[in-house]
């Protein structure tokens, strides 16, 4: 298992990998009733996963290898815990060819009222 840099913003320090970045894109009212006791909000959030190639007890663990399991940790997290239903999974250009970089965005309902998140 690894241990990933989480941040709210990209941050690429060779250092630090693997990173793992979560950025809320958008929280907008979706619904609610008149006396505005009960809203429904649109949540939609982006993640984006960076790896390089480690040697973890001597062996050698590709960069594809660990964007791989962070990309299943990732998809536990915020399907099978949070309720999200994942919109996008794509790999990412990244100008460091020795990086890995992949795409997940996830959306979801949130009910103010039943502190709840519902797929879409």
């Amino acid at each position: 298992m690894y241990a990933p840099f989480v941040s709210r913003e990209t941050i690429i320090q060779p250092e630090i990998f693997p990173i793992i970045t979560i950025k809320e894109i958008e929280d907008n009212l979706r619904e609610e009733t008149l006396s505005k006791s009960e809203q429904k909000l649109n949540l939609i959030y982006e993640i984006e996963i960076f790896s390089m190639d480690r040697v973890t007890n001597g062996v050698k663990v590709s960069k594809m290898e660990i964007t791989k399991e962070l990309i299943n940790l990732v998809n536990e997290v915020f399907e099978n815990y949070f309720g999200f239903t994942r919109v996008s999974k794509r790999p990412m250009p990244n100008i460091d060819l020795d990086v890995d970089r992949f795409y997940l965005r996830y959306e979801g309902i949130y009910d103010t009222n039943t502190k709840k998140i519902f797929r879409r």
